[in-house]
């Protein structure tokens, strides 16, 4: 199955950008959006209002955190209004 001819394929291929591509065009090379193990701010707000909401518990919290925090650094939650 040949969707492109041999012509058309070096094409494509030659304008895949490389570093040096990126350094004159941004003066910088792009970095990973995330590291391995590593999550984004909305996931760290959404995993610390489910704690303080005592929708998940502390360990569960850390392990979703992939352990940013250490369960006694956990911020306070007040469960009171969680409560019926």
């Amino acid at each position: 199955m040949e969707l492109l001819d041999r012509a058309e394929a070096q094409r494509q291929q030659a304008d895949t950008p490389v570093r040096g591509d990126f350094l004159a065009a941004h003066g910088s090379q792009p970095v990973p959006d995330l590291e391995i193990g590593t999550t984004g701010t909305e996931w760290r707000k959404a995993t610390l209002s489910a704690w303080s909401q005592g929708a998940i518990t502390a360990a569960r919290t850390v392990e979703l955190l992939y352990a940013a925090v250490a369960e006694d650094e956990l911020p306070s939650r007040n469960l009171e209004e969680c409560l019926p």
